[in-house]
């Protein structure tokens, strides 16, 4: 992958107010349509486990947080095993840049998404005001992408199929700061945490595929 990492300040700016209103291009929409350069994948902002009277020691015992580290990488995976998206931006990529310049990029691991609940997150909904501006400012790290993927979380359950994951993934216009699409899925169930992961993150490939249409 190229590196993303070049930034100014003259380039955040212009990023942070260019064209917020301007529509797609047709070329725009072919590459998101086709899994081309146009994505940007933000990383997975929440993992938790599924409300319940008694939390079962199943996921009692699981490392949250290591979850949410490895889901990125299984994302990834879910994409580039399906033969596109070999040269978007991933979280790694966000979090290096971020890294090098904290003063002025949003953290992506820490994105203003509590205005987003209780929203209907129809197509061409505006996003709430910071998250926008936040994924405005990281398109100055996106080299000339335009659209965000954004899991915004995922709940896991345990029963007796085994371990379900269920999440929230929404596809973001940046420079309009608007959805382009939201959608709450559910993988197969599996054996382990890590492979009904693995199963969502499948389901959310699956989903951006046909929804991109």
């Amino acid at each position: 992958m190229r590196p993303i990492l070049r930034i100014s300040i003259l380039f955040l700016l212009i990023g942070a107010c260019a064209t917020a209103q301007q529509g797609p291009t047709p070329e725009e929409e072919a590459n998101v349509r086709l899994g081309g350069d146009a994505v940007v994948v933000l990383p997975l902002q929440r993992i938790s486990p599924a409300a319940a009277a008694s939390m079962p020691p199943q996921l009692a015992n699981l490392s949250w947080p290591a979850l949410r580290e490895s889901f990125n990488d299984t994302l990834r995976s879910a994409f580039t095993t399906r033969a596109i998206a070999e040269t978007w931006v991933w979280p790694a990529d966000l979090r290096r840049a971020y890294r090098r310049n904290p003063a002025l990029l949003p953290d992506p691991f820490e994105l203003s998404i509590g205005a987003l609940r209780g929203m209907r997150l129809e197509p061409d909904t505006d996003l709430p005001e910071r998250l926008g501006g936040e994924l405005r400012t990281l398109l100055a790290v996106s080299e000339g992408r335009r659209y965000f993927l954004l899991p915004l979380d995922v709940t896991l359950s345990h029963g007796a199929a085994g371990f379900t994951a269920t999440g929230q993934a929404i596809l973001a216009d940046g420079r309009r700061q608007r959805v382009v699409w939201s959608r709450r899925i559910t993988g197969a169930a599996a054996a382990t945490p890590e492979a009904a992961l693995q199963a969502y993150a499948g389901a959310v490939a699956v989903l951006f595929m046909e929804s991109s249409r």
